[in-house]
């Protein structure tokens, strides 16, 4: 079958061959070879051609043009199934709030651990004294009050930062308490107050940034946390990682002791205390959070 296109140039070079044969009568009938090649040149050089006047293709097209996946069709399994876990997963706030709370568990159980081995083996105490040695660390906890109070006023990123620049070198400081002498028990205590007040500086206002998060992120996707909001499922992420301190503390604390020295030991938990301040200082908030009467969310401050 032979298109139209390609018949009407055949003519077309019929009838120029015809006024060129200056009269003849009698046209000369191309053979099915020499018209076979004809319309074999002509449909390569249609398939050569670009497409310039190709018209654009729609509904009633046989081939319609490939649509690139949307970003919901390129979400992952996890995100399908899990949406909630996900957008939690992937806050930066939250997660620095979260290891914050980790790293002051794992400073807290680690002394567990190892601070009555110590004082025992150095100091020579009783187990009485080196039980009553903890108050060192759990008598600032009476200012939490107080703490949280700096955080309302200040923000949890400056709050708690001061508490990691508080137990970070009073860690390393540790380390010149080395001999059974007094003023190596007086330092003992006087480091132990401070990093008791500093770690209740770091818990308190990232405890309370986790929830300023969760009704930021309620707030951001209605549909998925509903009218209750996204405080459960923070707080178990937050409980989860305090149980995880607890067994990494003194697993990681104890093998240190047993196999290095006291020194080394204080060093490595100062130098973990501070990488926890650096996602800390990164992403925690500066500002207070909350609901405006509108019932939309509101920030105080810079964030």
């Amino acid at each position: 079958m032979i298109e139209k296109r390609v018949a009407a140039e055949w003519l077309k070079s019929m009838d120029h061959d015809v006024a060129a044969s200056d009269g003849e009568s009698t046209p000369v009938e191309p053979d099915s070879a020499s018209l076979s090649a004809s319309t074999s040149s002509s449909t390569a050089t249609i398939d050569e051609e670009p497409n310039q006047h190709t018209p654009e293709p729609d509904e009633h097209s046989s081939l319609l043009p490939y649509k690139p996946r949307t970003r919901e069709a390129k979400r992952s399994w996890l995100a399908s199934k899990f949406p909630t876990t996900t957008i939690l997963f992937s806050s930066p706030r939250l997660n620095a709030a979260v290891y914050g709370g980790f790293i002051h568990t794992m400073l807290i159980v680690s002394f567990d651990a190892i601070l009555p081995l110590f004082v025992i083996k150095t100091f020579h105490w009783k187990a009485t004294a080196g039980g009553l040695v903890f108050l060192a660390i759990t008598i600032p906890s009476l200012l939490s009050t107080f703490i949280g109070m700096l955080s309302d006023r200040y923000g949890a990123r400056f709050t708690s930062l001061f508490g990691f620049a508080l137990v970070t070198p009073a860690l390393g400081l540790l380390g010149l308490c080395k001999d059974d002498s007094i003023p190596s028990q007086v330092l003992l205590n006087v480091f132990l107050v401070l990093i008791g007040l500093g770690l209740n500086f770091i818990l308190t206002p990232l405890a309370a940034d986790v929830f300023y998060e969760a009704e930021i992120l309620a707030h951001k996707n209605p549909s998925l946390f509903g009218v209750m909001g996204a405080f459960a499922q923070v707080y178990s992420l937050f409980n989860a990682a305090l149980g995880l301190a607890a067994i990494v503390g003194p697993g990681l604390a104890g093998t240190l002791y047993d196999r290095t020295s006291w020194q080394i030991t204080v060093g490595v938990l100062a130098g973990l205390c501070a990488v926890g301040s650096l996602p800390v200082w990164r992403y925690t908030g500066s500002a207070k959070r909350g609901l405006d009467g509108e019932g939309k969310g509101r920030i105080k401050g810079s964030v």
